[in-house]
């Protein structure tokens, strides 16, 4: 059986063209470390995670840690996200270009970049990019020959200029001047925000408003880039008890939330409604 660490390695040579975080110039594949000529040097651990961030440190966040995302990988297996997924497939598969590069960024423990890729029918090459180690230590679980995951920041890519094809993030920070800088002229930007009804029972039981923020953030990306489609999706699921309990681990909700112990046990819903907009993207 190949190693996580071989299939990084695999895949680091063979798949995207990257650059230094910290000079910008090229990276290159030495043994198990990329490496650029000013000589700054980046290792592959044993698990197959490299971390390409400027400070070269993995960081640690006390909300998004491993338990968080075994349980949303979980939740998303119950197929809450289906329609979601399905649709961005079908975007990237309707794109004029046959052979294509696709990033997303804030990929998590990489479950939904697994759905859609099983739902591709042509080829490509897949980067998962996450802040967090946990979650890209999960992620390569699913790191086959086109598909790979690595540490590094959404504010500071290493990737080359204008290289990449289509760009994902769902519900996830962005940097604007970024995604422009590595996103080709033709290139797509797939962003996925929340609606006004996402998670609305669990939000109610918490006492948080509702999410009206879906114009305003419309108005920022169009300040980039040009709209060219919206997909809406707007469904009720059934939700049992264990799938209540996932939910409650994955969502950032719950630990920005000051709650009793008591109170965090006692959340008693039937369903959970995923009401999120995808917004089908060009630069300007």
């Amino acid at each position: 059986m190949v190693s996580k660490k071989e299939k990084s390695k695999l895949f680091l040579q063979n798949g995207f063209e990257y650059i230094c975080p910290i000079c910008s110039n090229n990276l290159i594949f030495k043994n198990d470390t990329m490496i650029c000529e000013n000589r700054h040097n980046f290792d592959i651990s044993k698990k197959g995670i490299i971390c390409l961030l400027n400070t070269g440190k993995f960081k640690t966040n006390h909300i998004y840690d491993k338990n968080l995302f075994i349980h949303r990988r979980r939740f998303i297996n119950n197929g809450f996200y289906d329609e979601l997924y399905k649709n961005i497939a079908c975007i990237i598969n309707n794109y004029t270009k046959s052979n294509i590069s696709i990033i997303d960024l804030g990929c998590g423990e990489g479950k939904i970049d697994n759905c859609i890729i099983e739902e591709l029918n042509k080829d490509y090459c897949f980067l998962g990019i996450d802040y967090n180690k946990d979650a890209v230590n999960l992620a390569l679980d699913y790191e086959k020959e086109n598909i790979g995951f690595i540490v590094s920041d959404v504010n500071n890519l290493p990737i080359k200029n204008n290289s990449v094809d289509i760009i994902l993030n769902v519900l996830s920070p962005y940097y604007s001047e970024e995604i422009k800088r590595v996103l080709r002229k033709e290139g797509l930007f797939i962003k996925v925000i929340p609606e006004k009804k996402y998670l609305i029972e669990l939000r109610n039981i918490l006492g948080f408003d509702d999410y009206e923020k879906t114009n305003l953030l419309k108005r920022k990306l169009e300040k980039n880039f040009e709209i060219l489609q919206e997909i809406d999706i707007d469904k009720k699921h059934k939700i049992s008890k264990e799938q209540i309990q996932d939910l409650q681990v994955m969502t950032p909700l719950i630990k920005s939330k000051k709650l009793k112990d008591k109170d965090n046990k006692n959340i008693d819903i039937d369903s959970i409604t995923i009401n999120l907009k995808i917004l089908v993207m060009r630069r300007k």
